[in-house]
């Protein structure tokens, strides 16, 4: 599971992935307060604005309930050409690449290295 500074940036951009969040316990989330990287072991009312650091499987379901997944070489193709953009992916985390194939596909957006844009 990729804690990352830069994956913790990139979820916390990616403000259109952070509305899905369903709190489930074994979810990864930043606490922005304390600053660091927790799991959810239990249903908190209240997690302010901590950022949730979505797992491959939960980034692939969003992916799958709105645009299934076709088949593994679209998903090839797609890191490909993102990796001849201005960002290379190429020591990116699972996490990461799938949150920008899940950026790219649903929001048309790419990651720069410091925010999501059209």
């Amino acid at each position: 599971m990729d804690t990352s500074e830069e994956y913790v940036r990139m979820c916390r951009e990616s403000i259109e992935i952070q509305k899905k969040w369903k709190e489930d316990r074994a979810d990864f989330y930043f606490d922005d307060y304390y600053k660091y990287v927790t799991v959810l072991d239990s249903f908190e009312d209240n997690l302010g604005n901590n950022i949730w650091l979505p797992r491959q499987d939960q980034l692939q379901a969003i992916l799958d309930s709105e645009r299934p997944i076709g088949s593994w070489h679209w998903f090839i193709y797609d890191m490909w050409e993102y990796d001849r953009g201005c960002v290379s992916v190429r020591d990116w985390s699972g996490e990461k690449l799938w949150l920008a194939l899940v950026m790219k596909e649903l929001y048309g957006k790419g990651w720069n290295g410091s925010t999501w844009e059209i």
